[in-house]
């Protein structure tokens, strides 16, 4: 960007348009293309704005010419507006960058992953806030096991909530794991067939391989 400010009313055209093109490349690749993209929230308005200024210049095909006061001067304060608010967004921006995680926003997953499931779940069970926020920090930094695990700790605080209600206030089995939990539900006949069938497919397939060593799943 820095070359764009030695751009002067009435000075030719053709020795600044390759600082021209290629400015208007990288603020580009900067603003849309790059690692950075989704953390820059409040720069993307002036860079666009930038971005058409650098077009007004070169958008006109008759580059042996000389620039003219509405080319420059536009350019230039949309240049000095884009520096002032990328550097004041730069001094409240995180000191790390994560890159995308499929089709999840990483601030969403970083700081309020709760958002991702019904509004309804956490006005029911507050308690269950804190393991899927944890969950959502592991999947922003591509830590599938330990998201695996506050994901099942969060299951198990619904079930224990699903239980005293279908189980009519029954105490909870001894063995508190998912897998009693579905016997004892299913001995009692309480609880609805589609619900329990899908939480056996969520320990069979996924609690057991979690965390049990593959040698040892049955």
């Amino acid at each position: 960007m820095h070359p764009l400010s030695g751009l002067e009313v009435g000075t030719p055209l053709l020795p600044h348009l390759y600082d021209l093109f290629n400015a208007e490349v990288a603020l580009n690749a900067f603003l849309y293309q790059s690692i950075y993209s989704e953390s820059l929230r409040v720069c993307q308005a002036p860079g666009q704005t930038l971005i058409g200024a650098i077009r007004t210049v070169t958008g006109n095909d008759v580059f042996d010419r000389v620039l003219e006061h509405s080319e420059v001067i536009p350019l230039a304060n949309a240049l000095n507006n884009f520096q002032v608010v990328l550097k004041a967004e730069l001094m409240t921006a995180n000191s790390y960058f994560v890159t995308s995680r499929r089709g999840y926003d990483i601030k969403s997953l970083i700081e309020n992953a709760e958002i991702i499931f019904p509004k309804q779940l956490i006005e029911k069970i507050p308690t269950i806030q804190f393991d899927l926020r944890e969950a959502g920090k592991c999947i922003a930094f591509d830590l599938g096991t330990a998201a695996g695990f506050h994901l099942l700790r969060a299951l198990e605080t619904v079930i224990c909530r699903f239980w005293h209600v279908v189980m009519e206030g029954a105490p909870l089995p001894e063995n508190r794991n998912l897998g009693s939990y579905i016997k004892e539900m299913e001995k009692a006949k309480k609880a609805e067939g589609k619900v329990l069938t899908a939480l056996r497919q969520i320990k069979d397939f996924h609690r057991t391989r979690l965390c049990i060593p593959k040698k040892l799943w049955i």
